[in-house]
């Protein structure tokens, strides 16, 4: 039975979340040399792979000698284990668990009868205690690790493995220590200077260089006689020409795949945060990670769900110590987990939607046209959202009522009421400075033609947004910055109360953060509601943590739409009162 992810030969499957490869797809020089390759096949491969080996060891830092390669990281895990186990009489070995399940099945194939496990715990953030790495090594012939583990995707303190390899080194144990994750860390430096007779590393191609189907894995030792003991088991040609000189193609694509896992932007780092963001914020539980993958807790149908929508994710109630409702979810490009963030925000709302909701919106479909005059339209709008305010038990009041629900009217999402966060008496605060003639400034003209200019004049008031100017784009271009950045620094040139309404560019609100941070420029006023996927939770945070007069939405939602709307709740409160 199959236990992996990956299995789209028995799915529909459009977009595979289940299997943890890179997210940049295949190097193209690598993709050249697997097509270079294939002219290569009517002939056998070097049996010793000097070239592969010393292509690994250049891009490792490691002499050739000290590297056996393998048909996937699978195929290195089971014969080493079986070399290990061929050294002793008694068969003993332990694991962290949940982790990859062939590396039980590995050591049960190798012979290994007692495997001692021990359990990573969700109240200690899936991380082993010191007294769980004592016990690790506790008469163990062999330990296998995942560095970072799969599923958990959290890296293994740097001082606790010293401490679990000196110990292991006292007593003879080997340690396995599986690294297939590690690139996508960043992290590989922080752990190259282990050393250790006993140490076994097993890295592979297949994960960060994106070719699975290719199966290329490689381990480091150097144990003369272990080495030995595992090339002794493996078949001749093991690895196939294919691979073999795609592999030295692999190994040279280390730089190009370091540039594009650090990437500020869309590295690693920053897709996988915004991707737990975005899934953290639709009700999922979701692990901090190291890895290019992340572990979450959901409804315990969700598998189904999701592939009903050709979504296929990784189903890890298989796992030791994980139930139904764990699930393994691949970091992938940033439109990719966007499109899952959306689909899965779906699935989740019609899952917890109460029956009292489903009834409503069947007597919406099933209720005929309103018939209602175009100045009544927006006072019914206001009326039904009111009715189902109170029938979601969300009560409103005081000045913030009124712009939370043009808020909601404008995007007809409810989730404004409990996201819109104020400053102490941010409304009355805005009314003074408009009262006084303050302006206001957009971030795009979307915002600035959506807000009533002629309410905003009655009190001596104009808008401006400066993006389209040429000379604001002139100088963005020379500093490298962002025409958002430039704009917000004209606007607080100019000498005159603003109220800055930014609902597009995160970068707008850093700038007048760090204004204020270096006592530059004190932004009389901040809407901030920038809407995307990118710095967009950060910056609203930002505004959040200094001591500003600010109308904020949390979370990724907002647009120029919404920084309109605030303004003119706020215009609107004034003219009726």
């Amino acid at each position: 039975m199959l236990v992996h992810g990956g299995d789209i030969y028995r799915n529909k499957v459009d977009i595979d979340f289940s299997v943890n490869t890179s997210p940049y797809g295949v190097p193209p020089m690598v993709r050249a040399a697997v097509n270079a390759a294939v002219l290569s096949i009517a002939a056998y491969p070097d049996p010793l792979y000097e070239e592969i080996r010393e292509a690994i060891g250049k891009a490792e830092g490691v002499p050739k000698e000290n590297i056996i390669c393998g048909n996937g990281s699978s195929e290195l895990l089971f014969v080493t284990a079986n070399a290990i186990a061929k050294r002793m009489d008694k068969k003993q070995a332990s694991l962290l668990v949940p982790c990859f399940s062939e590396y039980e099945k590995a050591l049960r194939a190798a012979g290994f009868v007692h495997i001692h496990k021990e359990l990573l715990r969700e109240d200690n953030d899936f991380l082993p205690s010191e007294e769980a790495g004592d016990r690790l090594v506790e008469e163990a012939g062999l330990i296998i690790l995942g560095n970072p583990n799969n599923p958990t995707g959290k890296l293994l303190p740097k001082a606790w493995l010293e401490r679990l390899l000196f110990l292991a080194e006292q007593q003879g144990t080997y340690v396995i220590l599986d690294e297939t994750f590690l690139p996508f860390s960043q992290q590989e430096q922080v752990y190259e200077d282990l050393k250790s007779r006993w140490l076994i590393r097993i890295r592979a191609f297949t994960k960060t260089m994106s070719i699975p189907g290719v199966r290329l894995g490689y381990l480091i030792c150097d144990n003369e006689e272990l080495l030995e003991d595992i090339n002794s088991l493996l078949p001749d040609w093991n690895v196939s020409i294919i691979a073999a000189e795609t592999g030295v193609a692999c190994a040279q694509a280390k730089k190009w795949f370091a540039q594009k896992v650090g990437d500020a932007k869309l590295g690693v780092k920053a897709l996988r945060e915004d991707l737990q963001n975005m899934l953290s914020q639709y009700g999922c539980k979701v692990y901090s990670s190291d890895a290019n993958f992340l572990l979450l807790q959901g409804p315990e149908d969700l598998y189904e769900k999701l592939l009903g929508q050709g979504i296929l994710i990784r189903n890890c109630s298989n796992y030791d110590g994980l139930a139904k409702g764990f699930y393994r979810i691949a970091v992938r490009s940033q439109e990719e987990n966007a499109y899952l963030a959306c689909v899965l925000k779906n699935i989740l709302q019609d899952m917890t939607e109460t029956e009292q909701e489903k009834e409503n919106r069947r007597e919406i479909f099933e209720t005929k046209l309103l018939n209602v005059q175009p100045a009544e339209i927006e006072k019914t709008s206001f009326s039904i959202l009111s009715k189902e305010l109170e029938a979601k038990g969300i009560v409103l009041s005081g000045d913030t009522e009124p712009v939370i629900k043009r808020c909601i009217h404008t995007t007809a999402d409810f989730q404004y009421a409990s996201t819109l966060t104020f400053s102490k008496d941010a409304v009355a605060v805005m009314k003074k400075l408009l009262r006084e003639g303050a302006c206001i400034v957009t971030d795009t003209n979307m915002a600035l033609s959506g807000i009533n200019k002629t309410e905003l004049s009655k009190y001596g008031g104009e808008a401006f947004c400066f993006m389209a100017e040429p000379e604001i784009a002139r100088i963005a271009r020379e500093r490298g910055c962002t025409r958002a950045t430039v704009s917000m620094e004209h606007a607080a040139s100019l000498g005159k109360k603003i109220i800055f309404a930014v609902g597009n560019a995160p970068t707008a609100l850093v700038t007048l953060c760090e204004m204020a941070d270096r006592g530059v420029f004190i932004p009389d006023f901040v809407i901030g509601v920038p809407v995307g996927f990118v710095n967009v939770e950060q910056a609203k945070e930002m505004v959040l943590s200094r001591d500003l007069n600010y109308i904020v939405n949390r979370g990724r939602k907002g647009g120029s739409n919404v920084a309109a709307a605030i303004v003119n709740a706020v215009l609107y409160a004034m003219r009726d009162e």
